[in-house]
């Protein structure tokens, strides 16, 4: 029996009271999606990784996350950081990216996304460009899946089943693979690929192989390695990702693409009203 189907077992009592008592809250509702993995052994993998990472009840807790990262792009001409503010409402996925100007975008951006409306702002002036807008809704939906994951594979609308297994050279490590599809915000192309390895061992996130067609990633393959983890408000939660261009089973193809580093992370940070819909 797998450790979480223990776990969920024992709390059955436990959130029968909760859910009596508050009604279907989002740790029930994540308790639900878990179970509703295509397959028993998915089911098992991704209810064991999330409870190492923290549990549904941090995650149902966690109202909001806020992030000041350094994105930087790798580029034969030298490396090119952004600094950028990352606000995320954990229920409902809307995202608030403000970018700090660079040389190269002198003008302050601001890129919203609330439910599937994305609007892009630089400046005070609404952009209505389709390469910005493209590039926002890759952006939010960046931001969106990766920084609170595992936790954005309990999004409503998610299918997700065994992929398999596979090891590392020499068999010394060996990851379950999880591949999700299904609804996404902005609504995801069909040639969208996540395929999520969870290291047997530690039931932690390694990697992620993903392919979206907005950019930056541009329809692209990439494995994302998620490292230097670190515990705040109950959740372990990844303090840099690493994006290297592979083929379709995740082996790099070249050297890393980009890299994300969070500097500062809070939960549950203040939101002003309509923070998603406006400057």
């Amino acid at each position: 029996m797998s450790p979480w189907v223990s776990r969920m077992v024992l709390g059955t009592a436990l959130a029968g009271a909760v859910a009596a008592a508050s009604g279907c809250g989002r740790a029930t509702q994540a308790r639900h999606r878990i179970l509703g993995a295509e397959d028993e052994k998915a089911a098992d993998v991704l209810g064991d990784c999330i409870w190492r990472h923290g549990g549904v009840y941090a995650w149902a807790d966690t109202k909001s996350i806020r992030a000041d990262t350094e994105f930087i792009e790798h580029t034969p001409q030298g490396d090119v950081a952004s600094r950028q503010t990352w606000l995320l409402a954990a229920a409902d996925g809307n995202v608030r990216i403000e970018i700090a100007p660079t040389p190269q975008a002198p003008a302050p951006r601001l890129l919203l996304l609330d439910g599937s409306a994305i609007r892009v702002f630089a400046g005070s002036r609404k952009v209505e460009n389709p390469e910005d807008l493209a590039e926002a809704a890759g952006l939010t939906r960046m931001v969106r899946e990766l920084l609170p994951m595992p936790f954005s594979l309990l999004a409503p609308g998610r299918r997700i089943r065994d992929a398999g297994a596979v090891a590392g050279i020499g068999g010394a490590r060996t990851w379950d693979r999880l591949l999700v599809s299904g609804a996404s915000k902005p609504a995801s192309a069909e040639a969208d690929r996540l395929v999520v390895g969870v290291r047997q061992k530690t039931n932690q996130v390694a990697w992620i192989v993903v392919r979206w067609a907005d950019p930056p990633l541009g329809g692209a393959t990439y494995r994302v390695v998620l490292d230097e983890w670190f515990t705040t408000g109950g959740l372990l939660l990844a303090n840099r990702w690493r994006f290297f261009p592979s083929d379709d089973e995740g082996r790099p193809t070249g050297p890393e693409r980009y890299t994300v580093e969070i500097k500062h992370l809070e939960l549950n940070a203040p939101v002003k009203w309509r923070a998603f819909q406006r400057p």
